[in-house]
C-alpha cells in the first residue's frame, strides 16, 4: 500500500478540483480528520495495516464533494474502489475502506473500531476550542448550497445536531465530551439571549 503517494494525490486534487464554495469540506478538513483519526488510533491501540486502511479512509471520506454535494460518501467509495487498486491496495482491503469511507454519513453508523475512530475523527470538532469558528464557515458552505438560516434557526440546528451526536471511542468521550457540553451549554445561552 503506497499510502503516502496517495496521500499527495488526493490533497493535490482536493485543493484543485473541490467547489470553491466548500468552506468547510475542503481540503483543510480532510487533513484534520487525518490528524485526528492517527492521535484516536494511536491511543485507542490500533497500529499497522489497520492503521493504514483507517488514513486511507481519512484522506478519501470526502471525496465524493468532488461531483455532488449530497449523498456523497457512495461516490467517495466509488472513487476509492477506481483507484486504490493503482497504489497496492487489494479487493478486501478496498472493501474495508469503502464501509468506513460510508460509515461517516450522517447519522453515523460505524460497524467497526475503526468505523468508531474515523467518525469520531470526522466530528473531532465538535468538542474543540475552535468549535464556533468551524461551525460558521459549515453554515456559510450550507447557505451557499441552498440552506438559509436566521440566527435563531442556526443555534437550534447546532443544538440539536450536538445534543443527538455521541463519541464513539473512550478517547473522544474522555478528551472532546466535556468541551463538547460546554459549547451545548453556551448555544443554550446564546439561544436564550435571541429569543429575549
Amino acid at each position: 500500500m503506497n499510502f503516502e503517494k496517495l496521500k499527495q494525490d488526493i490533497f493535490k486534487k482536493l485543493s484543485e478540483e473541490l467547489p470553491g464554495n466548500l468552506c468547510y469540506h475542503n481540503v483543510n478538513h480532510s487533513e484534520k480528520v487525518l490528524e485526528a483519526a492517527e492521535r484516536i488510533a494511536v491511543a485507542e491501540g490500533i497500529s499497522g495495516d489497520k492503521l493504514i486502511l483507517l488514513k486511507t479512509a481519512a484522506i478519501l471520506h470526502d471525496c465524493g464533494f468532488l461531483s455532488q454535494y449530497t449523498k456523497n460518501e457512495p461516490v467517495g467509495c466509488r472513487i476509492a474502489t477506481d483507484i486504490l487498486p493503482d497504489y497496492g491496495y487489494s479487493a478486501n482491503q478496498i472493501d474495508e475502506i469503502c464501509k468506513l469511507i460510508l460509515s461517516t454519513a450522517i447519522p453515523q453508523h460505524p460497524e467497526s473500531k475503526l468505523g468508531e475512530v474515523l467518525c469520531d475523527a470526522d466530528l473531532d470538532y465538535l468538542g474543540c476550542d475552535d468549535f464556533f469558528p468551524i461551525a460558521d464557515s459549515l453554515r456559510k458552505e450550507l447557505e451557499s448550497n441552498g440552506m438559509n438560516f436566521s440566527d435563531s434557526s442556526w443555534f437550534k440546528f447546532e443544538l440539536d445536531f450536538l445534543k443527538q451526536h455521541r463519541y464513539f471511542t473512550e478517547t473522544q468521550k474522555k478528551n472532546r465530551e466535556p468541551k463538547k457540553q460546554e459549547i451545548i451549554r453556551k448555544l443554550e445561552n446564546q439561544l436564550k439571549q435571541l429569543d429575549n
